[in-house]
């Protein structure tokens, strides 16, 4: 098992189909539980336990899943009102050395969390084939994504972080 990649890298997501979308829907809706689950019970010193050596800790992985899906619902967004339109990716590492990354209580990332995903499913359960058939282009992979795939990469990226809270827990930081 990897550290940086406890659940494996990302899958190819081209092979998602229509009829796929309500599982992987069922799953964005979990992350948000599951993550509250993971930290309910977690104090100021444990919430700084990092998941594997020079990675981000507790905290700053709960902070990064509400900035990653918060852009994740506007390119959602972007793509459904333009055509194939450019997105702009972020410098994700300097955005968790923000000030917000270590002030910002994380009952409020929570919540943030729980609100946008069930936003993005709302909006993910009423769209048609054609619409998830939409794409948007991202510039770092030079292609373009359809909403099928951006559903399924960030099912993947929340399950991939929520591997990486159980990773710091059972280790408690230790690496």
């Amino acid at each position: 098992m990897s550290l940086a990649y406890p659940i494996g890298r990302c899958p190819d997501l081209s092979g998602i189909q229509f009829s796929d979308r309500v599982t992987y829907i069922e799953r964005l809706l979990a992350v948000p539980q599951n993550m509250a689950m993971l930290v309910q019970n977690l104090n100021d010193d444990e919430l700084e336990w990092i998941y594997r050596p020079d990675g981000w800790n507790i905290r700053e992985v709960v902070h990064h899943c509400v900035d990653s899906h918060m852009n994740g619902l506007i390119r959602l967004k972007l793509a459904l009102s333009e055509d194939n339109p450019t997105i702009r990716p972020y410098m994700e590492d300097r955005v968790a050395k923000l000030h917000d990354y270590t002030t910002t209580p994380i009952d409020e990332s929570l919540e943030m969390l729980d609100l946008i995903h069930r936003k993005w499913a709302r909006l993910f359960g009423f769209m048609t084939e054609e619409q998830y058939l939409r794409t948007y282009f991202h510039p770092e992979d030079n292609r373009a994504y359809t909403m099928l795939e951006s559903l399924g990469n960030y099912v993947w990226h929340g399950e991939h972080h929520l591997a990486h809270v159980q990773q710091a827990i059972a280790h408690q930081g230790q690496f």
